[in-house]
């Protein structure tokens, strides 16, 4: 069992780990970035400018999206940073029990 809840809490150590080294990759950055640099969001862009109605202006519409990208990385940042918390809280109750028992 000890061996069982050693080799359990290393794995999760490890995940958190991982978890942690995504977080400081920043990889929506670099998905945004192509994604900003296609013709289809070019095009996009431009008939999102072009809307009666929107008031936008090219520099309006470029920090309307880049604002949102923001909110997005922000959320998505806290949820990953948030699961790397709990496996690691986790981790340590896991421990903590283990030792109780023996």
């Amino acid at each position: 069992m000890r061996d069982f809840v050693n080799g359990l809490c290393t794995h999760l150590k490890s995940l958190h780990d991982y978890l942690q080294q995504v977080v400081k990759e920043k990889p929506l950055q670099a998905n945004f970035n192509l994604i900003r640099q296609s013709e289809e969001f070019k095009a996009f862009k431009d008939v999102f400018v072009k809307t009666k109605h929107t008031g936008l202006t090219t520099v309006a519409a470029e920090e309307f999206f880049l604002t949102t990208y923001e909110k997005i990385e922000a959320a998505w940042t806290t949820s990953v940073e948030m699961i790397a918390k709990n496996v690691i809280g986790r981790m340590y109750e896991i421990q903590a029990d283990i030792l109780k028992k023996l």
